[in-house]
């Protein structure tokens, strides 16, 4: 990662002043993930041909011109800095399980004990993200995994009402997800902002009990009864 921090700071029209090494280190990471997915997704087309210090370079390089020359800002930093709402329809990516729930971070915990913390990515920063009963139990039965793409509609900010930069969050900062509101995404969904922010479908039968909010179901009426009225 020294290398590629160097590198870049000595690419031609890079200011070294205008980003951290903690910039550099973040971006670095999502890069390097991204790309080894892609070899390890299509080894027959990209294997030894993603991965590479030339490609990292010239994503970094790329990620420099739009985030600091273009200042374009990705769907959580938009969040996070209190530019956006959260509430909007996002295409995440799963990228780490943070904590179990319970009172410790062990795979043999219920998952009616407590919620699980995960994070999520939406390929240029990441946050922490809390789930609710349903959406833990999915965790612990592999429907809910590492490297996974969802939908999230309705997800709230907590933890902090004060804005603030991904590279400076504090602890306490997370995504706020409901299980009625979250689906799987396609693997090659855009990550972000979703094309159509209004809420997605969701069929009845798949709603959860204990699941918070739903964003849209779509019914038949398939009978109307008369009104009726009780004398008292």
């Amino acid at each position: 990662m020294a290398s590629s921090n160097r590198a870049l700071c000595d690419t031609t029209g890079v200011d070294p002043k205008l980003i951290s090494s903690e910039w550099v280190y973040n971006h670095y990471r999502w890069i390097v993930w991204k790309l080894a997915a892609m070899e390890v997704m299509f080894p027959e087309q990209f294997a030894g041909r993603c991965l590479t210090p030339e490609r990292v370079l010239l994503q970094l390089k790329y990620r420099y011109e739009v985030e600091i020359d273009k200042s374009r800002r990705s769907a959580l930093k938009r969040i996070m800095e209190r530019d956006d709402t959260a509430a909007k329809t996002l295409v995440l990516c799963v990228s780490k399980v943070i904590s179990w729930g319970g009172n410790d971070e062990s795979e043999s915990k219920d998952p009616k004990q407590g919620s699980a913390v995960i994070e999520v990515t939406d390929g240029w920063y990441g946050i922490k993200a809390l789930l609710d009963t349903s959406l833990t139990a999915l965790l612990y039965r592999r429907r809910l995994f590492v490297g996974q793409k969802i939908i999230i509609h309705g997800a709230e900010l907590v933890g902090s009402e004060e804005a603030c930069t991904p590279l400076e969050a504090p602890e306490s900062l997370m995504l706020k997800f409901a299980a009625n509101s979250t689906r799987p995404a396609r693997w090659y969904t855009k990550l972000g902002y979703f094309c159509d922010p209004r809420p997605f479908c969701v069929p009845l039968s798949s709603l959860f009990a204990e699941g918070g909010i739903v964003g849209c179901v779509d019914i038949v009426i398939q009978r109307i009864y008369p009104i009726q009225l009780i004398a008292n």
